[in-house]
């Protein structure tokens, strides 16, 4: 019995819970209320874009598991989408998107646009700085691009390239 209590006890000295766990059990437990307090620290010393598109994406996941609490949960997943666009929309600058959206992060795997895509965040993904990333990459003017289009190319130059390429024929110098 005593070395049970003494086990029990040197458990919960162990356990030291930070922001992110008590955002997630905020999350889990449906309290957008709770989760914003901790978010906010995320606000000053962290990742508040990523944490809300995660808190989001567990909002989801959950009223998957909990049918009768769906409509709720839903609910919720749409406020922590909306906090992650609000931090957006501070930058004036797409350039301070660009950085944003492309950042690592130590803790978690990707960028916040591959957090966004993978967890199919579509407010997120349809908020301007977001979709000005998305075409500066297809055009190739962005890091990981594989080519560049100009601006001036419609759509319709684009696949006509694409369905009909242009064949080039080189002639033999004698």
């Amino acid at each position: 019995d005593y070395r049970l209590r003494e086990s029990k006890t040197a458990i919960r000295r162990d356990i030291a819970l930070g922001p992110e766990d008590l955002l997630i059990w905020a999350v889990l437990i449906g309290s957008v209320e709770l989760a914003e307090c901790f978010w906010q620290h995320y606000q000053k010393h962290g990742d508040p874009i990523r944490t809300a598109l995660l808190a989001s994406q567990i909002s989801h996941k959950v009223a998957i598991y909990q049918p009768t609490e769906a409509h709720h949960y839903l609910k919720n997943a749409e406020i922590f989408e909306t906090w992650a666009c609000q931090v957006l929309d501070r930058c004036q600058v797409q350039r301070d998107a660009m950085f944003l959206l492309m950042k690592s992060s130590e803790q978690w795997p990707g960028t916040i646009l591959q957090v966004a895509m993978e967890g199919k965040s579509k407010n997120f993904i349809g908020h301007r700085h977001v979709q000005s990333l998305i075409d500066e990459y297809w055009r190739g003017n962005s890091f990981g691009s594989r080519g560049a289009v100009p601006h001036e190319t419609g759509l319709a130059n684009i696949l006509s390239n694409v369905l009909f390429p242009t064949i080039t024929m080189e002639v033999p110098s004698m």
